[in-house]
């Protein structure tokens, strides 16, 4: 029996090591939403220094991430972009079954930030391009930098176009 404690404690600090040094966020919670395991990153990510006691609602009280904790606890598998102050993260949420029961979900977060400004950069772009927009581009590329800059939300003169 000791032998097995022993290899049971070893396991055990081997998946908090792993854990601790992911990037991802990963949180564990039982069919009451209580957190019963975080890690490092989720922690960070979600702006704490230490692990919370009770409901992992208590987190993050935004629509997305009670709505994506509830239907992943109702048996579904989960992934919303979830915005949380500066950053933009994807949640991934994953019922744990036993005996066919959801006894509790996985979370997983991603910071998906560079990627959701990639897109959105894109979509600036991905309007159709005339003939007009073409030669302005070509002839006047200052009022264009002004008018991207603009798009993307900047306000007028800031970057001195």
């Amino acid at each position: 029996i000791a032998e097995q404690l022993q290899r049971a404690k070893q396991q055990q600090e081997e998946f908090r090591l792993i854990t601790e040094n992911m990037q991802e966020g990963l949180l564990v919670i039982d069919s009451e939403t209580n957190l019963l395991s975080c890690n490092k990153a989720s922690l960070h990510m979600l702006g704490l220094s230490e692990k919370p006691e009770g409901s992992v609602l208590r987190l993050d009280r935004s629509q997305v991430f009670r709505e994506a904790v509830e239907q992943g606890l109702a048996g579904e598998h989960v992934v919303e972009v979830m915005p949380y102050e500066e950053r933009s993260y994807q949640l991934m949420v994953n019922p744990a079954r036993e005996d066919g029961k959801v006894i509790g979900a996985v979370l997983v977060i991603l910071d998906v930030t560079e990627q959701t400004e990639r897109e959105q950069l894109r979509q600036v772009f991905a309007y159709p391009v005339h003939a007009a927009v073409i030669g302005t581009a070509i002839t006047r590329p200052r009022e264009i930098t002004r008018r991207f800059v603009e798009a993307a939300g900047a306000q007028e003169g800031q970057y001195g176009a």
